[in-house]
């Protein structure tokens, strides 16, 4: 019952986006926009925006960055959004937090997996104690680093470890949003080997999607569930602060 109703409000919300831009901008206009969309989104129900890259130098075995936050921020939207939104007995926020999920998406720079883990900045400094790593600034590019020296590798890998509040591996590795809490975030190997990089994204998946998209009658659903979801997303803020304890 609750995933029919999240269909049928996303099907509505379709439909009042297209009367809404076709009013504002007319058809062709309207037609350009939307394929414009499509071409950002794609038909898979999900909004991309890259976040830039980290890298360690050759013999560093983690990238770290410190007091690490996200965060999506709502626009404000038309008032025809709105006034659609309530007719559907909601609000723009909720229906953004109701209908798909924000991912922290980190893709290895190499083959093979990347690590990804969040721990307090206390714990990750007694890891990685006497080992070379790299500290990031965060950037809408590459992030820039900073190197702490120190030689070997730390006695366990991070796999193994125990200190992580979240932690997962893979190609890409992925963990949700909210999950950037403040905690340090480091990068690895999953072997604990040298020389780390790795490309970020953010993402907003919206697992009903394709399904919407197949059931509506309109040919421009496609692009009119992207533009809707564009139109309410806004913009993702990741915040680094200053580096904290061993690595100050």
């Amino acid at each position: 019952m609750k995933t029919a109703w999240r269909i049928t409000r996303i099907t509505l919300g379709v439909l009042f986006l297209i009367a809404g831009t076709f009013a504002m901008l007319g058809s062709v206009a309207a037609a350009g926009a939307v394929a414009g969309v499509e071409g950002t989104v794609g038909r898979s129900g999900v909004v991309t925006q890259p976040f830039g890259s980290v890298a360690s130098e050759p013999n560093e075995i983690a990238v770290i960055a410190d007091g690490v936050t996200a965060e999506w921020v709502l626009p404000e939207e038309p008032e025809w959004v709105t006034t659609a939104l309530a007719l559907l007995g909601t609000d723009a926020e909720t229906f953004v937090e109701d209908v798909g999920d924000f991912v922290f998406v980190v893709t290895p720079a190499t083959d093979g997996d990347v690590f990804v883990g969040l721990a307090p900045v206390s714990e990750v400094d007694a890891y990685l104690d006497g080992t070379p790593y790299a500290v990031a600034v965060s950037s809408p590019e590459r992030w820039p680093i900073i190197s702490v020296p120190g030689e070997g590798g730390p006695s366990t890998e991070p796999t193994e470890a125990a200190l992580w509040t979240t932690a997962v591996a893979g190609a890409p590795a992925e963990i949700p949003l909210a999950a950037l809490d403040g905690s340090t975030l480091v990068f690895m190997n999953p072997d604990a080997s040298a020389g780390v990089g790795a490309s970020m994204r953010l993402e907003y998946r919206v697992p009903e999607a394709t399904s919407t998209m197949e059931r509506s009658a309109v040919t421009a659903a496609a692009g009119a569930v992207g533009g809707f979801l564009l139109i309410l997303l806004g913009a993702f803020l990741l915040v680094g602060r200053r580096p904290r304890g061993r690595h100050a």
